[in-house]
């Protein structure tokens, strides 16, 4: 496991939102401010690089229902590279607006 401190939010920009000073979309738009001066593809090169043959996977430690940067991390991704990044468990929960949510959907092949 590797530790990319530099996707991480800044410390005064976390505590500022766990402390309810900065709401969700503030959040959003100051932590999008820091990734500006980031080259995405230079970062998704490394990230590969330093992963080999196996799948990277963006990781956080916050709790599953929390709002959470990884989210917003995965969309910059995806706007800046045109990729996919999917969530771990692809059909089950989507991102949104930072949050992961559960699809409650069945789909029309669903065996359950």
């Amino acid at each position: 496991m590797y530790e990319f401190k530099s996707l991480a939010p800044n410390w005064k920009l976390s505590e500022m939102h766990k402390s309810k000073q900065l709401s969700d979309s503030d959040f959003e738009k100051e932590y999008l401010l820091q990734l500006i001066n980031m080259d995405a593809k230079t970062i998704f090169e490394e990230i590969n690089f330093l992963t080999g043959d196996n799948e990277p996977i963006l990781m956080t430690n916050g709790n599953k229902t929390s709002f959470c940067h990884r989210h917003i991390l995965a969309k910059w991704f995806e706007e800046k590279l045109e990729v996919e990044i999917e969530e771990f468990k692809t059909g089950v929960v989507t991102r949104s607006k930072g949050y992961m949510k559960k699809i409650t959907q069945k789909r029309l092949f669903e065996n359950e």
